[in-house]
């Protein structure tokens, strides 16, 4: 195995290993039995050791540098400390080193152009090292998950603007789009002044960004094309309606510590879009960035749709205040992850079989760093 290879393999293995500890923890949050680890630690290996540590490995394979691999080998020293159920507060020291990292990447990134969307996901990079500062030093989690929520909306509206560069926006538009995300961010900010002002402030940006995004995006013009490109493009369009849902979901109910609206807040984030955006793009990235082949089926469409189904009675429970309701629907989103990475690994072997692959970047119209 070359160094290159280690590299790229270790922080997916961590990655993958995160996610099923995560999903496993899930159904101690729903409240089965679940042993073994840390029910406490599902937020963060969700959001840091998967969705963190792939996030890091993309940009350090974009950078093309050794060092920058450290990012997201960082990231995987803080999954396996969470699957350990060791003190989240250690693992967050990783994945602020992590974080730090991604700064420096992006430091390059901006020396080579500073394009709106490369300034976007350095912001976000920026707000994800002071999220795990801020669990580092023994914050709450939920006073940390308005920063998390950050990283990655501001991550996936980066990546969706460069996709969407083909497509020019208009002076006035970047302006609107850009003029939201300050003032996300200065709503993130007044979050460490007041918790629940500042959430219900994210919630206001949040909504007013989501529609900027979802106007501006090209998987309106790709959703009439076939194959991989249409079924992108349907997934993410429909990953805007969470976002926005979050975002009025966060205006209405502000800071809260856990319980159901919590609960409908935060899932409405990071199943409903980040999950979503990812089962998107798992197709274009993975061959792109990763050298993983997938040849695409239409069996894709089956787990976003359930995804979409159990989250949308999930939460409708949640805001009944249906704790049963809340559970089986939880079980099922899990259930829509599963069934995605299964349809994942047959598509990856069929590539791998021989079945030709299409270029799905080039059905964007894209290309990637």
């Amino acid at each position: 195995m070359t160094a290159r290879h280690f590299y790229r393999i270790v922080p997916i293995a961590a990655g993958i290993a995160a996610l099923a500890a995560g999903l496993w923890t899930s159904f101690a949050r729903l409240g089965f039995t679940a042993e073994g680890i840390n029910s406490l630690h599902h937020g963060p290996l969700m959001v840091g050791g998967f969705v963190g540590t792939i996030i890091a490995l993309e940009r350090a394979v974009a950078l093309g540098r050794p060092w920058g691999y450290t990012a997201p080998l960082f990231g995987a020293i803080s999954a396996v400390f969470l699957l350990l159920s060791a003190p989240y507060q250690i693992a967050a020291f990783f994945l602020f080193l992590s974080s730090l990292v991604l700064l420096v990447i992006f430091g390059v990134f901006l020396k080579r152009g500073a394009a709106d969307f490369t300034v976007i996901m350095a912001l976000g990079a920026v707000v994800w090292a002071v999220g795990n500062f801020l669990l580092f030093r023994g914050w709450l989690i939920p006073h940390v998950v308005p920063w998390w929520a950050g990283f990655l909306i501001l991550t996936i509206a980066g990546e969706r603007i460069e996709m969407s560069r083909f497509r020019p926006r208009t002076p006035r538009a970047r302006r609107i789009t850009n003029s939201f995300v300050l003032v996300f961010i200065a709503t993130l900010f007044l979050t460490l002044v007041d918790q629940d002002l500042g959430v219900r402030a994210a919630g206001a940006a949040v909504v007013g960004l989501t529609a900027a995004l979802a106007h501006g995006d090209i998987a309106w013009k790709t959703k009439s094309g076939t194959g991989v490109a249409r079924y992108a493009a349907c997934a993410i369009l429909s990953g805007y309606f969470w976002l926005g849902l979050s975002g009025v979901l966060g205006l209405l109910f502000g800071q809260t510590l856990g319980g159901l609206y919590y609960d409908a807040w935060t899932h409405s984030i990071f199943v409903g879009f980040v999950m979503v955006m990812i089962m998107a793009h798992a197709p274009i990235i993975l061959p792109a960035v990763l050298g993983i082949p997938v040849k695409f089926t239409p069996l894709f469409y089956a787990p976003v749709t359930l995804l979409h189904l159990s989250l949308a009675l999930r939460v409708t429970a949640d805001l009944m205040l249906s704790w049963y309701g809340r559970q089986w629907t939880g079980v099922v989103n899990v259930a829509s992850v599963l069934l995605f990475m299964a349809v994942l690994v047959v598509s990856v072997r069929r590539a791998r079989a021989g079945e030709p692959v299409a270029s799905p970047l080039m059905k964007e119209g894209v290309s990637h760093p």
